[in-house]
């Protein structure tokens, strides 16, 4: 089957890493392989990651005659420089982490991550492990304060305690099982002024999603490890989609960039050194083309760091 995913930034990304004969290029977050085959073509080496062992399945057909130069690994962000050292790596020359979820993620029924899904709620990444927190266990389980905490953690302060008491007030009743059940009564309770749409609890249904696979503790822990396995003067790019992971992948990298815990106006004694050095003062946006051919790519937002 053809993916359904189409890859953003591709040009930006391209002129970052430098794909050549020779260099090694990590993809933290492979999916259908997009950006993997641009790097391939151009005669890289990549080591492709991805905590979606489907998404391996997809990409390996995806990149057929490229064997010899790509090696799949199903490990977490979080877990790559552990899985390149099993592999006997010890450095990357580049390394691409693209978060979120695909269009290929997104249009599987059976992942519940639409708002049209009534299959069930699950909204796992990985669903190798049987004993994962599901959508479905933070929907009718959680507390309705922590419910009300995830909510504003994706900028929906505001409605959040509302939203979490209705989720409450509705399980009481009768459990919740199907993520359209679940943005039918989110969108109710938020829109008033007009008739509800399902695609209105969308940014809801995404705190649920990254509460689930806790997506920005990974995001967080796999720039840290994509940057300590990367070679003096390698790169990293990443892709991120929403203002929470944009917030996490700037603060992460600035943090790395300047570690140092000293007043400012003081000599530094504290001794921590800049791992990183930022390639892009501010994310880089899409190119108003690429938005008109894939208006999914439109919040998406590139930042580049080298290694020190």
């Amino acid at each position: 089957m053809t993916p359904a995913h189409l890859p953003a930034m591709v040009s930006e990304t391209l002129s970052f890493l430098d794909p050549q004969p020779g260099k090694t290029i990590l993809d933290l977050t492979l999916g259908s392989g997009g950006h993997a085959r641009q790097m391939l073509s151009r005669g890289a080496r990549v080591i492709g990651l991805d905590r979606d062992a489907e998404a391996l399945q997809r990409a390996q057909e995806a990149l057929r005659g490229f064997e010899d130069r790509l090696t799949l690994l199903h490990a977490r962000m979080s877990e790559a420089a552990e899985a390149l050292s099993r592999e006997g790596i010890s450095q990357i020359d580049g390394a691409l982490l693209d978060a979120g979820i695909s269009m290929d993620q997104m249009l599987d029924e059976g992942r519940s991550f639409s708002v049209h899904s009534r299959s069930g709620l699950d909204m796992r990444m990985d669903r190798s492990d049987p004993e994962a927190l599901t959508a479905y266990d933070v929907v009718n389980r959680y507390l309705e304060k922590d419910l009300a905490r995830l909510f504003a953690v994706i900028g929906k302060g505001g409605e959040a305690r509302r939203v979490a008491r209705r989720i409450v007030e509705a399980r009481g009743r009768e459990p919740i099982r199907s993520t359209a059940a679940l943005a039918e009564l989110i969108a109710a309770t938020v829109v008033r002024e007009r008739p509800a749409r399902a695609i209105d609890a969308a940014p809801f249904l995404m705190a649920i999603r990254i509460e689930v696979n806790n997506e920005l503790g990974e995001l967080q822990e796999g720039i840290e490890a994509a940057i300590s396995s990367l070679s003096h003067t390698g790169k990293l790019v990443t892709l991120t989609w929403n203002s929470a992971e944009h917030h996490v992948c700037r603060q992460t990298l600035r943090h790395l960039a300047n570690p140092c815990t000293c007043p400012p106006t003081l000599p530094c004694a504290c001794g921590k050194k800049p791992v990183v050095q930022l390639l892009t003062r501010k994310s880089l946006y899409p190119a108003r083309e690429e938005v008109e051919a894939n208006a999914a790519a439109r919040s998406v937002r590139l930042t580049a760091a080298m290694k020190l």
